[in-house]
């Protein structure tokens, strides 16, 4: 069991790596409604802990480096 619990914790992110859609809707100054429709469209991909969404720094970046400066979210 304890092996098991090791492979878990070392398989997962650290929390500090995980930005609730707030924190997301914060950085990119926009609405949550916003940051939902990005993820909807596959733009955007996110964890689940437990029934909740969560979005890896990691992955916001990269939308971040693939949008174009002058598309509109």
């Amino acid at each position: 069991m304890l092996d098991t619990l090791r492979h878990v914790v070392t398989h997962f992110a650290p929390v500090d790596d995980l930005l609730t859609i707030n924190e997301v809707a914060n950085r990119l100054r926009c609405s949550r409604e916003t940051v939902y429709r990005i993820i909807r469209s596959g733009e955007l991909t996110t964890v689940k802990v437990g029934q909740r969404q969560r979005v890896r720094v990691a992955a916001l970046a990269a939308y971040v480096k693939s949008t174009p400066e002058e598309e509109t979210l």
